[in-house]
């Protein structure tokens, strides 16, 4: 019974590793589908030159290289990065019924930020709407990533 279960195991997992290659090998034809559905349901636009997939240990990743960010209504000039990692965490995101991401990596990212007087940051880009539509999905989101790795990236203040 034990060796059933054991080689049942991993048969499963050896299941789940090849249909996740197989899903993140054929994400970049669907780059405009996948666009088009992230700006949907951001607080901000996503543009990126090459959307793809990737697979890493246990855990798939969605890639945009090439990639800007911009706010509306903000006079500042779009956000560019040389490539932003999503590591999908697959196990809440069937919980939730929502994308849930357990890592992200951001490359080549440069951000202005001004201090006031109380010591409030005000980051270029960033700033509030009025709405707070913007920082209360970026609280919610940050909350839910356990790990964010900064890659060659500039805060000038």
């Amino acid at each position: 019974m034990l060796w059933t279960l054991g080689v049942g195991a991993v048969v499963m997992l050896a299941i789940y590793v090849s249909a996740g290659r197989f899903a993140m090998g054929v994400v970049s034809a669907y780059q405009d589908d996948i666009l088009s559905q992230l700006n949907a349901r951001l607080p901000f636009r996503v543009e990126a030159k090459r959307v793809s997939g990737d697979w890493r240990m246990f855990t798939p990743e969605l890639v945009l290289s090439e990639l800007r960010l911009s706010f509306p209504d903000s006079p500042e000039r779009p956000l560019e990065l040389g490539e932003g990692r999503l590591s999908i965490d697959i196990l809440a995101t069937l919980r939730t019924q929502s994308l849930q991401s357990s890592a992200l990596r951001l490359s080549s990212l440069t951000l202005h930020a001004t201090v006031d007087e109380s010591g409030a940051w005000d980051l270029a880009g960033f700033e509030s709407d009025g709405s707070g539509r913007l920082n209360a999905w970026l609280e919610a989101f940050i909350g839910n990533v356990t790990q964010v790795e900064l890659v060659g990236n500039s805060l000038i203040v």
